[in-house]
């Protein structure tokens, strides 16, 4: 499947086609799954309605973001609120 893990990496960017990393390598891909942080590093683009608090994207119970057929989001970016937790959770 051609997947790469990396640790104690640094992203300096991502454009929707290549991850540049802190060492100058370019990866070029379609999907990245960030796993890091406690709080949501927020993508510019999202209306308003949609951010929670800790920057946070609303999420319904399979991560897909309200409001959007083709975006998912998981982890630090996510917010779910679900009957036991009305505030959500990552």
């Amino acid at each position: 499947m051609d997947v790469a893990i990396l640790k104690n990496t640094l992203v300096k960017s991502y454009d929707g086609d290549r991850v540049v990393l802190d060492s100058g390598q370019v990866i070029k891909s379609k999907n990245v799954i960030w796993a890091v942080g406690v709080t949501g590093n927020m993508i510019g683009g999202f209306p308003q309605a949609v951010i929670t608090r800790s920057n946070r994207l609303k999420v319904d119970r399979i991560n897909k973001v309200s409001g959007y057929g083709n975006i998912y989001a998981i982890g630090d970016i996510a917010c779910m609120e679900t009957p036991k937790y009305p505030n959500g959770h990552p």
